[in-house]
Formats: structure tokens, sequence, C-alpha cells
């Protein structure tokens, strides 16, 4: 029984991905660059240093990936917070070109 307990185990943490999503919202902060690429991306920073809830290896950045559903949108949201100097909140879910990756958005 101990053995197959073993395995059992082994074969879990052989089948578990190596990187989970953890995800979840950032503090408050306001927008104090983006940089939107040719390529689509848009990389934003934040007043002072939001959450890193996936561990990914620089946070200075954050990015909003166009293949996002609501890229315009949210896209749209921070030029507008940008602008008015309006905080904003975002949900962090998963790494893209080693920083945290934009998944939604709240405009304060």
């Amino acid at each position: 029984m101990k053995k197959v307990y073993t395995f059992g185990l082994c074969l879990t943490a052989f089948l578990t991905p190596e990187s989970v999503n953890a995800a979840g919202w950032s503090n408050n902060a306001t927008v104090s660059r983006l940089y939107a690429r040719s390529e689509c991306h848009v990389f934003v920073k934040f007043s002072g240093t939001l959450s890193n809830p996936d561990h990914c290896a620089q946070q200075d950045w954050y990015v909003l990936e166009p293949n996002n559903s609501g890229f315009e949108q949210i896209y749209s949201a921070l030029m507008a917070s940008k602008f008015a100097n309006e905080p904003a909140q975002v949900y962090l879910q998963g790494c893209s070109r080693n920083k945290p990756k934009i998944a939604h958005l709240i405009a304060q």
C-alpha cells in the first residue's frame, strides 16, 4: 500500500505544471508610462511596484497582450487613467515576456 501511495504522489508531482497561475488583483496605482510596440503589445509602468502573484522575472513593467479579448477596452482605460492621473487596479494573471500579464482592469 505504501508503494502505491508513494507512486501516486510522485506521479502527481510529475504531472503538475511547473508554473501554476496564482493570479490576483493589484493595489491601486496610477499609470506612469505606456509603451505600445509595433507588434501590438502594450507595456505599462505604474507608480510604485504592484503585486507579482505569478513571480514573473521582471515586475517593473506589466504587459497587455493583443490576444486579450478586452485589449482595446483595457488599453483605452489605461490611457484614460494615465491622462486623468487617476488610479487603476489591474488583475494580473500569468507572465508574458517575463513580466506580469494584465488580464482585467478597474479604473477608479
